[in-house]
């Protein structure tokens, strides 16, 4: 261990609230931790693997570093979670012979922890100084969704460990929808994804997160979103009569005539289905919560509902629903979590609604989110998390600027309204490559933890070193920043992706009303792609995530020249057969990357894989589409 002279690290600490620096740096070549109690033993063992994994070694003469349970009160000011905050609070010295993290609770400890690995520079150097620090909002999450599709267990602990980094502390699992269960339950067979979650998958997982300190919160849609039933004959009765003959425009609708995809409160077998699929997730998750879904939900009747509740309004028979399925909770000795758009449409269901133990997820997907429907939850005695979206119809491929604002709009009204908690969502992952979401879970977690001393330039630069071992963190966040303001949603994604005649004509009707726009984007991506070629000679490490970034911008690129070249593919009715190849080589370029991403996050088995579910926001079965009706025109 020695002494080195400090250089700029005050510029570099961003990321915590308060920041006192030193007059020099240590090098820690060397260290022994000291834990207060065994209740650290876990933190003892992960700073142990961060500092081996940093080139230090442990050893008798080494550095001493503290680790201890100690009250503390940081300066939080009024707040109903003050004590939960306090509770993930911690403080750190750092001087020229020890390292000390103190704080009320491991959890503490272990943010203080992954605040040290931050700080520590090239060559294993670590400023001297110290830091206080605590959240400003006391449960920082993401959602994921198995549910529309599966990933592997591999890649969901590579998302426990990232966020564990960013001091996320839950991650909600989305794990039923209209698709498939991926909470598997040898009752209902027909429902299931393959590779369905079973019990003891789930419980290694948990004890997984649990080491991070992540709450893995399992959710069961419990009223809409249940369409998987109309694959079983027998079970279709389960569902929502519906007057509707097909599905028609509304994706209330199913396939199958005379169902809509809402379970029926009058069937019996929704109660029944619902019981066990909590008392599987209670038997499996360790959360103190069960999230019951109920968004998006057609609430026309059924002659079912009809002649079972006669004469009462819409209002009371959701309620009526509501109120059952909290029982079903409550007696798996949990508490219930739901979304909050059906009460915001109708307000009259939470009359004779208890608002105990109910928290409410407020979800909104808009740059300009207001406040007032927090406020509203609150005012009626619900714990509330505010939920924006990462990822979200109708984007396609990236995350666009519309996102990141929405994340920072719901942050900072998470933070002044004194929320319980932000939500990050993360939906339908057949629309983007899995490695790109890493910039974007981080933005989430340092708005949740510090929105409200966050620089966004210095965030980028902050990631930019510490996840891809980089110092152009400047340039990244302009590059970043010109990419996600490309407005190239679902519709124009798909246009561009023409893979039929149908489609192939309205790709050249989209094409030449937005010839000048895609003239401009396609100038925009040029110069995007050459920086982000200039930038990969920079990257150290995550080599995976940083050719995602490369990669999706290549894929947006092509959607965009795809369309164009609608066209120009047939002259005087003859297909061009050169244009063709020169689209079709790209084409199958982008499935090589996406089928290589795939199978290195999913099953390369999975049926899904070849666009079972949700096809037109399928990209990798989209490109499969375009490539075999390029082979063909070739052969016209």
């Amino acid at each position: 261990m020695g002494i080195m002279a400090k250089q700029g690290f005050s510029d570099e600490m961003s990321f915590v609230k308060q920041w006192k620096p030193g007059k020099e740096s240590v090098r820690l070549s060397g260290f022994r931790i000291k834990a207060q109690s065994p209740e650290l033993a876990n933190e003892k063992k992960h700073l142990s693997d961060i500092l081996k994994n940093a080139g230090a070694i442990e050893r008798t003469d080494g550095m001493e570093i503290h680790l201890n349970l100690s009250p503390l009160a940081p300066p939080i000011g009024e707040s109903f979670w003050k004590n939960l905050k306090e509770r993930q609070s911690f403080q750190m010295n750092v001087a020229s012979e020890s390292i000390r993290i103190l704080s009320p609770s491991p959890e503490g400890v272990f943010y203080g922890i992954e605040t040290l690995a931050r700080m520590i520079g090239s060559d294993a150097r670590i400023p001297c100084g110290e830091v206080v620090d605590w959240p400003d909002i006391p449960i920082r999450m993401i959602m994921l969704d198995p549910a529309r599709q599966n990933e592997n267990f591999d890649f969901y602990k590579r998302v426990i460990r990232f966020c564990s980094k960013y001091r996320i502390n839950s991650i909600l699992i989305h794990l039923t929808d209209d698709q498939t269960s991926c909470l598997f339950h040898e009752d209902y067979p027909w429902l299931m994804h393959p590779q369905a979650w079973k019990p003891d998958q789930i419980r290694d997982l948990v004890k997984y997160a649990a080491q991070f300190h992540i709450e893995l919160i399992p959710e069961i849609e419990s009223f809409g979103h249940a369409e998987m039933f109309v694959r079983h004959p027998e079970f279709r009765d389960i569902l929502h009569q519906t007057d509707k003959k097909t599905r028609g425009d509304s994706w209330y609708g199913t396939d199958v005539e005379g169902f809509t995809n809402v379970l029926c409160p009058a069937s019996e077998k929704t109660y029944v289905y619902l019981e066990k699929m909590y008392r599987r997730a209670a038997e499996t998750f360790s959360s103190s919560l069960i999230h019951i879904g109920c968004d998006e939900v057609d609430m026309t009747r059924c002659s079912r509902c009809e002649a079972k509740f006669p004469g009462i309004s819409s209002s009371e028979w959701f309620r009526t629903h509501l109120l059952r399925c909290k029982d079903l909770v409550e007696k798996n000795g949990r508490k219930t979590a739901l979304w909050g758009d059906m009460i915001l449409k109708n307000p009259d269901i939470l009359n004779g609604f208890p608002p105990k133990d109910v928290i409410i997820y407020d979800w909104h997907y808009r740059e300009d989110t207001k406040a007032e429907t927090s406020r509203f939850f609150k005012d009626k005695g619900f714990e509330v998390v505010g939920c924006p979206a990462l990822v979200c119809s109708p984007h396609m491929v990236i995350p666009a600027k519309r996102n990141f604002e929405n994340i920072r709009i719901f942050s900072d009204i998470a933070r002044e309204n004194d929320l319980m908690g932000l939500n990050a969502t993360i939906w339908v992952p057949t629309r983007y490559l899995s490695d790109i979401l890493w910039q974007g879970i981080a933005y989430a977690a340092e708005r949740s933890w510090g929105g409200g001393h966050f620089d966004e330039e210095s965030f980028y630069k902050d990631f930019m070193r510490d996840f891809y071992g980089s110092e152009e963190g400047g340039a990244f966040y302009k590059t970043w920043k010109d990419l996600t303001s490309i407005t190239w949603y679902r519709n124009e994604f798909n246009a561009g992706c023409w893979m039929n005649e149908k489609s192939l004509q309205n790709a050249q009707t989209l094409a030449s009303s937005k010839a000048n726009l895609v003239k401009d984007y396609l100038k925009k991506l040029q110069a995007i792609k050459g920086e982000w070629k200039r930038l990969g000679s920079s990257v150290k490490t995550n080599r995976e995530a940083w050719n995602a970034i490369e990669r999706s911008t290549i894929i947006f690129e092509y959607s965009m020249k795809h369309l164009m070249a609608s066209e120009e593919v047939r002259k005087q009715g003859k297909a061009d057969a050169q244009l063709i190849r020169d689209l079709d080589r790209e084409c199958v370029q982008a499935i090589n990357w996406i089928e290589e991403d795939w199978n290195r996050n999913r099953y390369p088995d999975d049926p899904n894989k070849n666009g079972l579910y949700l096809p037109e926001q399928h990209i990798l079965f989209r490109f499969k589409q375009m490539h075999d009706y390029h082979g063909k025109m070739l052969e016209e």
